[in-house]
């Protein structure tokens, strides 16, 4: 099911996306955001697709986000979206 998709890779991926930041490594970020933007638009986690997609048309452009805090907003979204695709898979919705 996706809920049980989403959180291993999205784990991944966001660990990842925060060592990429650390090193200043755009390629690796950019990348990293263009691809957890399309697998959350896939699957309908819009939340953190709209946060991913913001973040993503920024690093194309070769700019890292402006505000400092914006790994805290990006792992408050992931934990919403979690909590909300387990709830979906709980009441069959998936």
């Amino acid at each position: 099911p996706i809920s049980t998709l989403f959180p291993s890779t999205t784990i991944f991926r966001s660990k990842d996306l925060a060592e990429a930041y650390i090193r200043k490594d755009m390629n690796v970020f950019d990348y990293l955001l263009q691809s957890l933007n399309g697998s959350t638009g896939s699957i309908g986690a819009n939340k953190m697709y709209v946060l991913s997609k913001y973040l993503n048309e920024g690093s194309h452009k070769g700019k890292w986000p402006e505000n400092e805090s914006w790994m805290m907003i990006f792992k408050a979204v992931y934990d919403e979206t979690v909590k909300e695709l387990q709830n979906m898979a709980l009441h069959g919705r998936e």
